[in-house]
């Protein structure tokens, strides 16, 4: 089961992963991220790399 709804941070991935989600779905945050950057394609791209690595590292949840 994936969640997809209110992610944008990686403590939103963290609680989702802990509660036993499989994966998250993020998809406005992402959106509205690149929107802000459109006139510097590189800082955008460097940017949306940043948080995904961010958001990935989140998803590894140690379980107890």
């Amino acid at each position: 089961m994936a969640l997809g709804f209110g992610i944008s941070k990686p403590e939103h991935v963290r609680e989702a992963v802990s509660a036993g989600a499989s994966g998250v779905i993020e998809g406005s945050a992402l959106i509205s991220m690149y929107s802000k950057l459109l006139d510097d394609e590189d800082a955008a791209l460097s940017a949306i790399a940043k948080h995904v690595m961010e958001m990935k590292s989140a998803a590894k949840v140690q379980k107890s």
